[in-house]
């Protein structure tokens, strides 16, 4: 799945995140948007893309909502 939005049109990128789950874990949401995790995470960190955190600490785990990814997408594919 490296560079599945590369392969897909922003319509169908956007339609097959539609059939995942409304939170994703940050190696799902890293595999939808065709980018390394920790390019994701250096997104997340740039405020790029918001995130939450199952437990406080570096301990929990990030969870991204599919709604939120879906915005950036939208912006990638403008770029």
């Amino acid at each position: 799945m490296g560079n599945l939005v590369r392969s897909l049109s922003l319509d169908d990128a956007l339609a097959a995140l539609a059939a995942l789950s409304d939170v994703l874990s940050a190696e799902e949401a890293a595999d939808a948007l065709g980018i390394s995790t920790s390019t994701l995470r250096r997104r997340i960190r740039d405020g790029d893309l918001r995130a939450l955190r199952t437990s406080a600490g570096r301990g929990g785990r990030l969870r991204i909502l599919k709604r939120d990814l879906a915005e950036l997408l939208a912006e990638m594919g403008r770029e």
